[in-house]
């Protein structure tokens, strides 16, 4: 029986982004199924966001990361995004493992740039969904595309699945 993995939808070619577009990685879709059945997610589509949709960035704001609109601050979507990780926590503590969207004001794993409220970028971290499942099934073993596309961290991710 081949490990359950989340997947970030996008990355088997989804049209979920914010612009309606996605960012497939071939390999991702054709060749992980032989290895594992592949559960797409996309905490954004999922939180009822709409696709299009305005796009948002990590902001931190006295003390709290939100995910806000980028050309619209105003625009607040961290407590859809928490709702959805919250709502479907049960179900996506029945994978094995995760391979998300690097850079996603959701799904980024350690590569999300957070903004100060003037707009500069003042570190990386994760995204509000990465963030939370880290935290909710810390057992569970993260990767992003890129680290999928590194032999050796791939193997190791394939390997944490058994």
């Amino acid at each position: 029986m081949k490990p359950r993995v989340a997947i970030s939808s996008c990355l088997l070619g989804q049209p979920v982004r914010y612009d309606g577009g996605h960012k497939l990685q071939a390999w991702l879709r054709d060749e992980l199924p032989g290895y594992a059945e592949l559960v797409p997610i996309c905490p954004e589509a999922g939180a009822g966001l709409g696709v299009p949709r305005p796009p948002v960035r990590l902001v931190e704001t006295r003390g709290r990361v939100l995910a806000l609109g980028v050309e619209d601050p105003a625009l607040d979507v961290t407590d859809d995004i928490r709702r959805y990780v919250q709502d479907t926590l049960r179900e996506l503590s029945l994978v094995q493992g995760f391979i998300l969207k690097a850079r996603s004001p959701s799904c980024g794993h350690l590569t999300t740039p957070v903004y100060d409220e003037k707009g500069d970028q003042i570190r990386l971290a994760s995204g509000l969904f990465a963030e939370y499942i880290c935290k909710a099934l810390p057992e569970k073993p993260i990767i992003d595309e890129e680290g999928m596309q590194d032999d050796l961290l791939r193997e190791a991710f394939l390997d944490q699945l058994s």
